[in-house]
């Protein structure tokens, strides 16, 4: 995998969903919200049933968020139900951020 920011079903036999750029967040967010990268607390890679090690000090909303994305199984990654981003926007860790405010002022 590309330093572990594609999902793991690119390359496989499973079908290619928007699934896949929630599992590219997840990625992006360890990353950003740990200082280190997936693939250097993963060397060997997320596989089914590997439990993901999020550091300590996040947040127990970060920690979930994390965990959540950064499912193996699409099945069960957040943003790949019948919700999609939706589910990602209602996440505890997005609890602070105005989307209807933003989304208006996006709005021309």
């Amino acid at each position: 995998m590309e330093e572990m920011y594609c999902a793991p079903e690119i390359g496989g036999v499973s079908k290619i969903t928007e699934a896949c750029d929630w599992w590219s967040l997840g990625a992006l967010l360890y990353e950003l919200l740990t200082g280190t990268p997936l693939w250097q607390c993963h060397p060997t890679g997320v596989h089914p049933h590997t439990p993901l090690r999020i550091p300590e000090f996040l947040s127990t909303a970060a920690a979930s968020l994390l965990t959540e994305l950064l499912q193996f199984d699409v099945c069960y990654r957040l943003g790949s139900g019948g919700g999609g981003v939706s589910d990602i926007k209602c996440h505890p860790f997005f609890s602070s951020v105005p989307w209807l405010t933003l989304s208006s002022s996006l709005t021309l």
